[in-house]
């Protein structure tokens, strides 16, 4: 989805199920992003949500909703997805 995010982070290219976020916009929107090998083996693979109607600081509810909107994703991660606050 948007591998800059994570690089712009200098997150390790590693799937740690380390679940990085921001939050922006008018309107108020979360972006979470992880590095995902679960559908593609290559390296730059990852993963995200975004999600709207939260307030801020409301990351831990927004990624919440958005696991249990898209659990087919998250079963599919392997170490479990963990949100760093």
């Amino acid at each position: 989805m948007d591998s800059g995010f994570l690089r712009n982070r200098k997150v390790q290219d590693a799937t740690t199920g380390k679940v990085y976020w921001t939050v922006g916009g008018w309107e108020l929107w979360y972006a979470f992003f992880w590095w995902d090998r679960s559908v593609d083996s290559r390296g730059a693979c990852n993963s995200g949500f975004y999600v709207r109607g939260f307030g801020y600081p409301e990351a831990q509810a927004a990624f919440d909703y958005a696991c249990a909107q898209f659990p087919h994703v998250v079963r599919r991660q392997s170490p479990p997805l963990v949100l760093q606050l």
